[in-house]
């Protein structure tokens, strides 16, 4: 069943842009601005998830209709997270710091083991990185919608 809600926070960007220049849609951190993703990275897909904790739902991110889910930790605290790749860009790819050791423990996204991104300028958590076991990089991370605010950005922003 597909939910009416709003669309990701929206609001003006405080870098200055060109107006000959070509923008693209991106999500950047709430508390410093820094760029962390575009809609060309976001995993619009549905997924099977720990179904005690999380509840999929349909949204517009990014000017895109996405997959996205309302996700309990066993705190018992509620996060609304969407599903992003990472950049194959290695210069694009360095705009999350990934903490802590992966684990499997109360994972939203079984068989993905969960460790901590945040923001890589200012250490804001953004979300969740989530590993295959084994795997030294993240195969996806899982990014708080309330962390974020939608921006239309140059390339060159996105590079900053």
């Amino acid at each position: 069943a597909r939910q009416s809600r709003a669309s990701v926070v929206r609001g003006s960007s405080a870098m200055a842009m060109n107006s000959d220049a070509s923008t693209t849609a991106a999500l950047v951190c709430a508390q410093c601005g820094s760029p962390i993703s575009t809609a060309e990275e976001l995993c619009t897909e549905r997924v099977d998830t720990f179904a005690r904790a999380v509840y999929a739902y349909e949204l517009d991110v990014l000017d895109e209709e996405a997959w996205c889910y309302s996700a309990t930790n066993p705190s018992d605290t509620r996060f609304d997270v969407a599903r992003f790749r990472l950049p194959a860009d290695a210069a694009r790819a360095c705009r999350l710091r990934f903490e802590g050791v992966p684990t499997a423990e109360h994972s939203w996204f079984p068989p993905f083991l969960w460790s901590m991104a945040c923001c890589e300028r200012c250490r804001s958590h953004l979300g969740w990185a989530f590993h295959r076991e084994g795997a030294s990089t993240p195969e996806f991370v899982g990014l708080i919608l309330t962390h974020l605010r939608e921006r239309q950005l140059t390339e060159e922003a996105m590079r900053a």
